[in-house]
C-alpha cells in the first residue's frame, strides 16, 4: 500500500504544479506580459519612399515598387507609371499600398 500512497502524492503534486503554471500564464497574458504580436515586414516600410518598377493598374491589380532595395507588389487608388516616386501608405498582407510622392 505504501507504493499506492506514494503514487497518489506524486499525482496530486503534479496536478498542483500544473495548476500553478496555468494561473501564472493566464496572469501574464491578461496584463500583457508577453512580447506582443510580431511586427510584419511591411509595417516598418510605412512612410518610406519607393520607385515603381512596374506601372500600377488598379483595375488589373498589378504594379511593383522598389523600397529600400527590395521589390514588392504594389497597389494604388489610381494608375501610376513605372518610374514614379511613391510613398508607402500601408499594406494588405505583403502588398504595399502606395500613393504618389508629394513634390517637395
Amino acid at each position: 500500500m505504501a507504493i499506492g500512497g506514494l503514487m497518489l502524492v506524486l499525482l496530486v503534486g503534479a496536478v498542483a504544479v500544473g495548476a500553478v503554471v496555468v494561473v501564472i500564464a493566464l496572469a501574464l497574458n491578461e496584463r500583457g506580459g508577453g512580447a506582443g504580436p510580431v511586427p510584419s515586414r511591411t509595417e516598418k516600410l510605412v512612410g518610406q519612399r519607393g520607385v515603381l518598377t512596374e506601372a500600377i493598374d488598379p483595375i488589373r491589380g498589378t504594379g511593383r515598387v522598389n523600397v529600400g532595395g527590395d521589390d514588392w507588389a504594389a497597389r494604388a487608388d489610381k494608375p501610376l507609371p513605372a518610374g514614379a516616386e511613391v510613398v508607402v501608405d500601408g499594406a494588405d498582407g505583403i502588398v504595399l499600398r502606395v500613393s504618389p510622392r508629394p513634390a517637395s
